[in-house]
């Protein structure tokens, strides 16, 4: 798997399916037959989400397609094994109210006001960044030159483009940053302790969110869902849209992160087409 260059959290959701049933089955997984494999799946719907459940049959159906083809086992359990098709649910998205509201509840000339401010800010733009490629970031990734921020990630490299708002605040914040006293560090985002965490961004979200009055769970990726939908419901393309969020030629994620507007969008052209006052 790193020779085909995924990431390590694809790597690590194979290798966590794999745990799972061989813990379950009592005996390394590459052992199991369909019928040990099939009841394990059964037990799964009962405990996890559909979604999780096709996930796991899916990166069995991987892992045994590999191991017959290395020749660790000659027959695939999983080839009579259909996979699951669960159709996924419109994503909650953050309006632009909300959206605002969190960028105002970081307001403070502290710290930890601006390096929060400039996280959010930087969540806020088109082609928000992933968790990973957000606390992967250094001083080199933001170019104010060409108003691009660098993203490493599960897919790779990529550029999105950065505002005038975020250009400013994140330009405050690398002031604000060399004067810290762990300034020599590579991580660009600094906790009082060391490198900020993928915990301590979920916190300081979750924080800012309880006191902008926002109501329900907000959390990192949330930002992709609201980021793409808007980006979408804007007009821009679908192509355009998988190098922006490092998605996959072809990717099926624009359309989803597409539905979640896609009924509001439907209503305001049926009001702008106004054919019954035609009548």
């Amino acid at each position: 798997m790193r020779l085909r260059k995924l990431s390590p959290e694809t790597i690590d959701a194979y290798e966590r399916t794999y745990r799972l049933l061989t813990r379950w089955a009592e005996h390394p997984a590459a052992e199991c037959k369909r019928a040990e494999i099939e009841e394990w799946i059964i037990e799964r719907q009962e405990k996890v989400a559909a979604t999780t459940v096709a996930q796991n049959i899916q990166n069995l159906k991987i892992f045994f397609k590999w191991a017959v083809a290395e020749e660790w086992i000659s027959n695939d359990p999983m080839k009579k094994i259909e996979s699951r098709k669960v159709e996924v649910p419109p994503r909650r998205v953050l309006d632009a109210k909300e959206m605002r509201a969190l960028i105002d509840a970081c307001k403070g000339t502290r710290y930890i006001d601006i390096r929060d401010r400039a996280i959010i800010r930087i969540l806020c733009e088109v082609g928000t960044p992933r968790l990973g490629e957000l606390l992967n970031m250094r001083m080199e990734s933001v170019d104010f030159g060409h108003d691009l921020l660098e993203l490493n990630g599960k897919t790779g490299k990529r550029f999105i483009p950065i505002g005038d708002k975020c250009a400013h605040v994140l330009d405050r914040y690398m002031w604000m940053r060399a004067k810290h006293r762990l300034s020599n560090l590579d991580s660009f985002w600094l906790s009082t302790r060391g490198p900020i965490s993928k915990q301590a961004v979920r916190d300081l979200i979750s924080r800012r969110a309880l006191a902008a009055g926002i109501q329900g769970s907000v959390f990192p990726h949330l930002f992709r869902h609201a980021t793409a939908s808007r980006a979408s419901a804007a007009g821009i393309s679908d192509s355009l849209m998988e190098p922006l969020y490092g998605w996959s030629d072809g990717s099926r994620m624009p359309r989803v992160y597409g539905a979640a507007t896609r009924v509001a969008r439907a209503q305001s052209k049926a009001r702008d087409l106004g054919l019954g006052d035609r009548l």
